[in-house]
């Protein structure tokens, strides 16, 4: 065997390396999915995250990536997709939202599939021993947060009870940069309005479809 045929099937096991760690990546991270196709999305809400000295913790949304908690400032999603979305709400408070945010609005059939008492660090879907309440729309004052996104095609609401974790799916539109939303309001000050609402990564974000 030559030195040329050496060199060649070295760089095709280097190419195949790669590739294999692409395809990888791309199982696990939103940003590296082909358009069409469908995505997981999980996002956790804790309420445990340290925000200054006077307030201490606040509650805030995460990307649940490979078991670990990411910012979710931003949220990368493949344009014109399927998102299998996944909310885990640890935080056991309510909040003061209006009655608009109680419907379910932009998901497949305009519906929500929650499973009560989710319990911190608990990450199973859905939640062992459980079966799912599937709904169109819940009463305010259960309401904990929302996931809400609006604007060029894409209108989600997803209202968020305590301790529940919440299954829908919604699809992406043209590509551009978005905002999403909690529009219960969760933060400091006389109406909750301060704080972690006002704060990018804590109860609001952008979502990048691309």
């Amino acid at each position: 065997m030559d030195k040329s045929h050496n060199l060649l099937m070295m760089a095709l096991v280097v190419v195949v390396l790669v590739s294999g760690v692409s395809l990888g990546y791309a199982a696990t991270h939103v940003n590296a999915t082909p358009s069409g196709k469908a995505v997981s999305l999980t996002l956790v809400i804790s309420p445990y995250r340290y925000f200054n000295n006077s307030t201490g913790d606040a509650p805030s949304y995460f990307i649940l990536d490979n078991g670990l908690l990411q910012s979710a400032e931003y949220i990368y999603l493949p344009q014109y997709s399927t998102i299998d979305l996944t909310i885990i709400d640890w935080d056991n408070g309510s909040s003061n939202v209006s009655a608009q945010y109680a419907n379910v609005s932009g998901t497949s059939n305009n519906q929500v599939a929650i499973f009560s008492n989710t319990t911190v660090n608990d990450t199973s879907m859905p939640q062992s021993g459980q079966s799912a309440w599937v709904t169109s729309a819940v009463n305010v004052s259960d309401i904990a947060h929302t996931f809400t996104v609006s604007g060029n095609g894409m209108n989600v609401n997803v209202p968020v009870l305590s301790l529940s974790t919440e299954q829908a799916m919604f699809q992406t539109s043209a590509p551009g940069q978005y905002v999403w939303v909690c529009n219960a309001m969760c933060g400091t000050g006389p109406n909750g309005a301060g704080g972690p609402m006002i704060t990018a990564g804590w109860m609001w974000g952008y979502i990048n479809v691309m």
